[in-house]
């Protein structure tokens, strides 16, 4: 019995996400080329962002104390201190305390009112201002000067926006970037992939090489090789078992002459099952010469016949069958490869309903194709063996599992097919479909077989 190959991922292939691993190579490599664009973005920007804003956060304390020096010179001075008005930097905020904290002088109306400011950042009304303090010589106190650092504010805001920008356009210009130049770089891949999804079992051509000599050159070439090793197996296979089948065919013919021969001399029942035996074991030694053909190296010889040939041939060969349904008609096929799939079937339908069973062939005719349906009273179908019970050596009898397998070739060589299932009222039922010609084909056909 054919066991099914069960194929076991690797430990670290199981702990991936599924999503992950069901995507294409082409998107896995532009998300990692993607990410790592991010990174590099976020840490470049993030790097010039930090330089570019502590140069200009000392810009803007030099400013602040230059301002303050000045504002602090001219107030200081007792002859620029007569006017009561000296010079303010624009922009700059004064606040001039004595000796006991007392405002002497403001210079903007936010200030006025307010007691003596603490120094460093402020928020006065709702605006952060940056404040340095001077000595005030002729009172004793203090001169306090600030400046307003909402442009450093905003430069800040302007750099952060900036970056976030910019990891987000990088982002979707790699992602794309990496589709494109994917698609192009793993088009050699997806061609083989598409070249090997083509190929056939009964296929000898080998995949196309990509142009150019790289990873998916020599993937493609180590593939070729693979193939060609494995036909040179199945050749080989094939052959022993078509020499095999070969040097049965001729002692058994010759086994079944000698078994004839002697049951007409001294009839028994021994007698009748070794005939039996030998008949079964000859029609074996056909199915391993069909296996060992296969579909591409099997030749149909197409007949008009009628249907009731089929039947009084496919009576001969199993024993107990019953016939129901249109037989007729004409049947257009290989006479000897569509007895060969009908006794294989009703066989196997026989093995499987016992001696005090039944099997039925049913013939059926719609307006594009025949079917024989063949039934039989036995246990049925194993479940989830319909379609299985249709490879080669699958058997859960005695047999040798070829014959359902040989018998699906045969009808595909003649564009049908053949189905299994477990029937409603019980047992099994194999419906074996085959194509009819056109109607004005099946007249010339007739005609020619009256001739």
């Amino acid at each position: 019995m054919a066991e099914r190959s069960r194929t076991q991922a690797h430990p670290a292939e199981l702990r991936r996400p599924k999503r992950w691993r069901n995507m294409s190579l082409r998107l896995r490599l532009a998300l990692i080329y993607t990410s790592l664009s991010v990174v590099l973005v976020v840490m470049f920007g993030a790097l010039t962002s930090y330089l570019l804003l502590g140069a200009f956060e000392r810009q803007f304390v030099t400013r602040l104390n230059e301002q303050a020096d000045v504002i602090a010179f001219n107030w200081n001075n007792p002859a620029l201190a007569l006017n009561q008005n000296p010079r303010v930097p624009s922009g700059a905020l004064i606040q001039i305390t004595d000796a006991q904290g007392r405002v002497l002088v403001t210079s903007s109306p936010i200030l006025e009112g307010r007691p003596a400011l603490p120094l460093g950042r402020v928020m006065l009304d709702g605006v952060s201002v940056r404040a340095v303090a001077r000595a005030y010589d002729l009172g004793g106190g203090r001169i306090w000067v600030g400046l307003p650092d909402d442009s450093v504010s905003a430069a800040r805001s302007t750099a952060l926006g900036l970056l976030s920008v910019g990891a987000v356009v990088s982002a979707i210009l790699t992602l794309l970037v990496g589709l494109v130049v994917g698609r192009r770089a793993l088009a050699g891949l997806e061609s083989a992939a598409r070249s090997a999804d083509a190929l056939e079992a009964t296929d000898t051509s080998l995949i196309p090489l990509p142009p150019r000599r790289d990873e998916v050159y020599r993937l493609v070439a180590a593939i070729n090789r693979l193939l060609e090793r494995i036909w040179t197996q199945q050749a080989f296979e094939k052959k022993f078992i078509g020499q095999t089948a070969h040097e049965l065919g001729a002692p058994l013919t010759s086994l079944q002459g000698y078994l004839q021969r002697a049951r007409l001399h001294a009839p028994s029942r021994e007698l009748e099952q070794a005939i039996k035996v030998a008949s079964e074991l000859q029609f074996v030694s056909q199915d391993l010469m069909q296996l060992a053909r296969g579909r591409s190296d099997l030749t149909l010889v197409w007949h008009y016949i009628s249907a009731r040939t089929l039947q009084d041939r496919l009576a001969r060969l199993v024993e107990n069958l019953t016939f129901s349904g249109d037989w007729d008609i004409f049947v257009l096929c290989d006479p000897d490869r569509l007895v060969q799939a009908l006794r294989n079937v009703a066989a196997n339908a026989r093995r499987a309903a016992g001696q005090l069973g039944w099997v039925n062939v049913n013939l059926e005719r719609s307006e594009h194709q025949l079917c024989f349906i063949v039934r039989d009273s036995g246990p049925g179908l194993p479940e989830g063996a319909e379609t299985q019970i249709f490879e080669a050596f699958y058997s859960r009898s005695n047999s040798s599992g070829l014959g359902l397998s040989v018998a699906s070739q045969i009808m595909a060589l003649h564009g049908g097919e053949i189905r299994a299932r477990n029937h409603p009222d019980g047992g099994a039922e194999f419906t074996l479909v085959l194509p009819i010609q056109a109607e004005e084909e099946d007249e010339d056909l007739e005609e020619e077989a009256a001739l």
